[in-house]
């Protein structure tokens, strides 16, 4: 019945290579021709923006169905049906801008709980820190711990934490560099590190060289003491000393 088709005409292979058009060279565009309607680079650099920040978020393993809907409002905003007026760009934009901000919305229900304040009496001491996770499903999390005067095992932690307060699965063991008041700064991140929604500060105390520094002070006082005291000994005891010599003598 195709054969029969008034509209057809058959042919071999070779026939058809034969009666077919030349082949054209393919040429590269130098340029390509103006966007109409051009949204200008606002819009795309804030689609740009809104997507990237949903892909972070997703790295926290969120809900599927959270993660569908907040892309689906990024691909909304890029459809070219916006460019045709300012104000339906402009709303086609509000697409993207609300999908980074449900994205960042969500991160910032989840903190660090830490003391503001710590204490240590050695060279080395754990630093207790939890999370508070206020979402009603478990995420995973990027920690960075950052300070020039502390050194730690390992500054990247990497763990998921279960709605509400959890600590760490593993303590954050510190050894201080050097003695005195300094800080610690503690980032929480997505697991791919694009994204830093929380900054938390402690003050740590640092004492173990203080008290080393104050040996050895009182260690130098008392061997001053010791030093001058034996030279005042020596000194009275050389003119009792000569006169005993005289009196042998005569």
């Amino acid at each position: 019945g195709l054969a029969r088709a008034p509209w057809l005409e058959t042919a071999t292979p070779s026939r058809g290579l034969r009666i077919s058009a030349p082949p054209q060279p393919r040429r590269l565009r130098q340029s390509l021709p103006p966007l109409q309607n051009d949204p200008g680079d606002a819009l795309l650099q804030v689609v740009q923006v809104a997507g990237e920040a949903v892909t972070s978020f997703a790295t926290i393993d969120p809900p599927e169905g959270l993660v569908q809907r907040l892309t689906r409002s990024v691909l909304t905003a890029q459809s070219r049906s916006w460019w045709t007026d300012p104000e339906l760009t402009a709303r086609g934009g509000s697409y993207a801008t609300s999908a980074e901000d449900a994205a960042l919305e969500e991160l910032e229900k989840i903190s660090v709980v830490a003391d503001e304040q710590i204490t240590m009496t050695s060279r080395e001491a754990d630093v207790p820190l939890a999370i508070s996770n206020d979402t009603d499903y478990p995420v995973r999390i990027r920690i960075q711990l950052v300070s020039p005067n502390l050194s730690f095992a390992t500054d990247v932690i990497e763990a998921t934490f279960a709605p509400g307060v959890e600590r760490l699965p593993q303590a954050v063991s510190a050894t201080a560099r050097t003695s005195g008041i300094f800080s610690l700064r503690i980032d929480t991140q997505t697991p791919d590190g694009e994204i830093t929604f929380g900054s938390t500060r402690i003050t740590i105390r640092s004492t173990e060289f203080n008290r080393i520094a104050l040996g050895l002070t009182f260690g130098a006082l008392i061997f001053l003491i010791l030093f001058y005291v034996a030279k005042a000994v020596r000194r009275r005891r050389g003119p009792a000393k000569q006169a005993k010599n005289h009196a042998a003598d005569a």
